[in-house]
């Protein structure tokens, strides 16, 4: 197990010793910022398109719930008719 952990630290140390630090490009910075700026200008336009949607949603929800409660105010009321007393 140690000869294992000792050819694993190796492998590590080459890797580290071959390593060498680099600078991001020039101009990164700008095209970070032009990407994330044009990404939230094409998505801007998609939630415009769901907006009819929800529109008819809220048509539809509010024509079931409105339509039972108007049949329900407008349904005649049951009187009961009795005939006059005779004495």
């Amino acid at each position: 197990m140690n000869d294992k952990n000792g050819r694993l630290d190796s492998l590590i140390d080459h890797a580290l010793a071959s390593y060498t630090p680099q600078e991001a490009r020039p101009g990164l910075e700008k095209r970070v910022l032009a990407s994330i700026s044009s990404t939230a200008e094409v998505s801007r336009p998609r939630t415009w398109h769901w907006r009819p949607v929800w529109m008819l949603a809220a048509a539809a929800l509010l024509a079931v719930i409105a339509i039972p409660v108007a049949f329900k105010l407008t349904r005649p009321t049951n009187a009961v008719v009795r005939p006059p007393r005779c004495r």
